[in-house]
């Protein structure tokens, strides 16, 4: 039994409820918001719970029902307004998938935009965007180690590798490739290559004199005749025996030198016919090659002799010199200056195996060079190329000018102190076209231009895309703009030094044109001070004022044309639209009083109880007193505004000059000798229509 007061239910003692007499309701006492609840077989008080607890049924209770702080919906919960807010630490969904945009007709349209963000100093947001398709992430990305990106099933990149289906790219620049097989275009020549796929047999790739690579024929199919196809310059070799080789005779021949006799070597001789001859070795270095055994180094000259060497160092068929091959220990090779000053060049056996150039006899002990297996360096000082610091101790770089320097890596960070152009030319070139260029040239006094270049002849535009103010500072306050076909100046902005600031076409009988993006034009100003012309509509965010003497001039079928419709709305209060005039005060004029032009040429409140402060011909607007001297606006043609006007009547009723001095009214003057004018009519009841009928009628006496 809900909405009894207590106290009521009090008064009642023994009484009949549900067909049954009850006493014990006679103890309740009135509090507001106690509740009467039904046990089963008595009636209970259920006192008011705690502010914000809500009444729910817990039928472990002796009346059914408790107030709780928690509640618990058994149901469905349906909530049909705009916002959900919950002001609560965790939020916990027990379904594994949350939809968004479950409305009657979902569409990708109706999806756009939706998402989810998180609140922060920004928003940070995860949005569909219907015209791209995309899920837009505002924020980086950062998956965990191990994991990778794929693309419908397919790995395509990880932190440091991009996955096997990955097949194209648009990459522009690549570290060092140390494995793999070329299947695409040739190689041009100067970038390492030949520029040239399958030369047939008895053919070489040489350069043509002029740079570009040619197949020649050097070896002919039959005869055995070796010959320079380009120069014509041939030598049989059909009879060449072993041993023998093919040498130049500098006449522009070839000539076949037969081997020499054993042990002897060849040596240059610029008496012979091809340059070289057969020598023989010096008797004394053949028996010391020969009296040599297994790990000696043999030496010539002025006294040949062997040399016991280490039995680390080892000399194999394949030609290989090798130093502790098999050994532990620091294989190494230690150069003795003096007894005090060494250099050692060594593998340091106890660090990984890493090659090391140290000061002393030890590997190790003061590493100023060192490379480890993967191909690492480290450089314990500066590096210094010829006599200039191109790299400090601290790992920065410092040369000063390098001029030839055609590719960078990636770069994190890069500071310029100071590039310098002693009258010369700094020329940025496209890579793929290098007749595609920016051109900086430095002249005398610091002067300089920049010049873009296209050799096909289409626009090489010039573009500045700065976050942040761009400045252009010249102090002599003049800025040219010139054809560069012509070399003729088109445009001057020029700053007098006062501030003022001139933009001037060099050309006369020019006009000045600004279009849109489209090439459609919006404004013109016209050449020999003629005037402006604006192609649309002229729409001014403040007050426009015309010099003296001069006129706003319609031509046939202008107007001038308010375009909001009259209503009672139409403006604000306090407000005025229409022509408004400014007068001078002959008198005191209080706020939108009607007045005429006095024999002073002023203006004075009218008074509709003689012709003589009559006839009305506006309305002044102003808001407060305006003093006798004082200009003052009047409205001689619009709309006035204002919540101090009392009710003119029915909309569109006449509106007349009062008998009360300065105030108007919508009952026409009837006395004797009262002047009848109509001054404007009611468009709502604070709202007047001011146009003057200057038409009067007085009242005979």
């Amino acid at each position: 039994m809900l909405g009894v007061k207590a106290a009521s239910l009090g008064k009642m003692g023994t009484h009949t409820m549900d067909g049954a007499q009850h006493s014990d309701v006679a103890s309740l006492t009135e509090a507001k918001g106690d509740i009467l609840a039904y046990t089963g077989s008595t009636w209970n008080k259920l006192a008011i719970g705690t502010n914000n607890y809500v009444l729910i049924a817990d039928s472990s209770e002796a009346t059914g029902l408790k107030w709780a702080a928690d509640v618990t919906i058994a149901g469905d919960l349906t909530v049909s307004g705009d916002t959900v807010t919950a002001n609560v630490a965790t939020y916990q969904v027990e379904d594994k998938n949350m939809t968004l945009n479950n409305v009657g007709s979902p569409s990708d349209s109706n999806a756009s935009g939706g998402g989810i963000t998180v609140k922060g100093t920004s928003d940070k947001t995860i949005t569909f965007t219907n015209s791209t398709g995309d899920f837009d992430i505002s924020e980086n990305i950062d998956i965990a180690s191990g994991k990778t990106f794929k693309v419908n099933g397919t790995s395509v990149l990880s932190n440091n590798t991009l996955g096997s289906g990955v097949t194209a790219s648009s990459l522009t620049s690549v570290g060092t490739i140390s494995s793999g097989t070329w299947e695409g275009t040739a190689v041009d020549l100067t970038r390492g290559g030949t520029g040239l796929v399958g030369a047939t047999d008895g053919k070489m790739v040489v350069a043509d004199g002029s740079g570009a690579p040619v197949a020649v024929q050097v070896m002919t199919a039959n005869d055995g005749t070796l010959k320079h196809e380009v120069g014509g310059i041939e030598a049989d070799i059909s009879a060449i025996a072993k041993g023998g080789l093919v040498v130049g005779t500098g006449t522009g021949s070839m000539a076949v030198k037969a081997v020499g006799t054993n042990d002897y070597v060849l040596t240059a001789a610029s008496g012979q016919t091809g340059g070289v001859t057969w020598a023989a070795v010096p008797s004394a270095a053949v028996t010391a090659v020969n009296n040599a055994t297994a790990n000696e180094l043999v030496t010539i000259g002025s006294t040949t002799t062997e040399l016991d060497a280490e039995s680390s160092l080892t000399y194999d068929g394949a030609g290989d010199l090798e130093i502790g091959a098999g050994s532990s220990g620091d294989p190494r090779i230690t150069f003795d200056i003096n007894g005090t000053d060494e250099w050692t060049i060594g593998v340091d056996d106890d660090d990984s195996d890493i090659f090391k150039i140290d000061t002393g006899a030890a590997v190790g002990g003061a590493t100023k060079f060192k490379i480890d297996s993967g191909g690492d360096t480290t450089i314990a000082g500066g590096l210094t190329t010829g006599s200039t610091s191109a790299l400090s101790s601290t790992g920065e770089v410092a040369v000063a000018a390098q001029p030839n320097i055609t590719s960078l890596g990636t770069l994190t960070a890069l500071t310029v102190d100071q590039i310098n152009l002693n009258a010369g030319t700094l020329t940025i070139t496209d890579s793929s076209d290098t007749g595609d260029k920016v051109t900086i040239v430095t002249t005398t006094h610091g002067a300089t231009t920049v010049t873009t270049t296209d050799d096909d002849a289409a626009a090489a535009h010039f573009s500045f895309d700065i976050d942040g103010d761009m400045t252009f500072d010249t102090h002599t306050g003049v800025f040219k703009f010139k054809d560069g076909t012509l070399d003729a100046e088109i445009l001057r902005i020029t700053e007098s030094g006062s501030g003022d600031v001139t933009i001037k076409l060099v050309t006369n009988g020019k006009d000045l044109i600004f279009t849109d993006n489209g090439d459609a034009e919006g404004f013109r100003i016209l050449d020999g001070a003629a005037g402006v012309n604006v192609a649309g509509t002229l729409t001014a965010s403040g007050d426009i004022t015309m010099a003296a003497d001069k006129s706003l001039n319609l031509p046939q079928g202008a107007n001038v044309k308010f375009t909001d419709a009259i209503t009672q709305d139409s403006i604000d209060d306090h407000d005025a639209q229409g022509i408004i005039m400014t007068f001078q005060a002959g008198s005191t004029i209080t706020p939108f009083s009607p007045v005429y032009l006095h024999t002073d040429d002023e203006v004075h409140e009218c008074d509709a109880d003689a012709i003589a402060t009559m006839p009305c011909i506006g309305v002044s607007i102003n808001q407060s007193n305006v003093a006798d001297g004082s200009s003052i606006e009047v409205m001689m043609l619009g709309l006035i505004r204002d919540e101090s006007f009392t009710d003119f009547g029915t909309n569109g009723a006449p509106v007349y000059v009062s008998t009360t001095v300065g105030t108007m009214t919508n009952t026409a003057p009837s006395g004797e000798d009262d002047v009848v004018q109509v001054i404007g009519h009611s468009v709502g009841e604070k709202l007047l229509f001011v146009q003057p009928c200057l038409t009067t009628i007085e009242h005979a006496a």
